[in-house]
């Protein structure tokens, strides 16, 4: 979902940052967002079980992180949009909430991008008894 919605924007004339596709060769991850967020005016993050709630990469998991875990490249992006935004230096923050692909999503048809809903398909981490201090 995220390739169709960075050719969506793109081919309306807007300039899109997305590390997949700008990150420079041999440019750390970290340096590359710190870098595109600062050039940017708005901050799109998507949202998907993937990102926050996967099964298979506890990296990847709010409810897995602990006090001790890694560093979570998902959540580091988030915080310091998040900082640049009381800052002055983003204007605006969208998360975009996406949940399952239900069915194949045509590149060029964006009207036909089907995605369960995302707290209807418990895309989203449940966290009980954990504090991440």
């Amino acid at each position: 979902i995220v390739e169709i919605l960075y050719n969506y924007f793109k081919e309306r004339g807007l300039r899109v940052w997305w590390n997949h596709y700008c990150l420079k060769s041999g440019e750390s991850w970290e340096l590359g967002i710190c870098h595109g967020l600062l050039k940017s005016r708005i901050f799109l993050p998507i949202i998907s079980r993937n990102s926050i709630n996967s099964s298979t990469n506890y990296r990847n998991n709010i409810a897995m992180l602990t006090k001790n875990s890694p560093c979570d490249n998902v959540m580091l992006e988030y915080i310091l949009s998040l900082e640049l935004y009381e800052r002055g230096f983003i204007e605006n923050i969208y998360p975009l909430f996406i949940g399952d692909y239900l069915l194949e999503a045509d590149d060029h048809n964006y009207n036909n991008i089907n995605v369960s809903d995302y707290f209807k398909s418990n895309c989203y981490p449940i966290i009980t008894d954990k504090i991440i201090v």
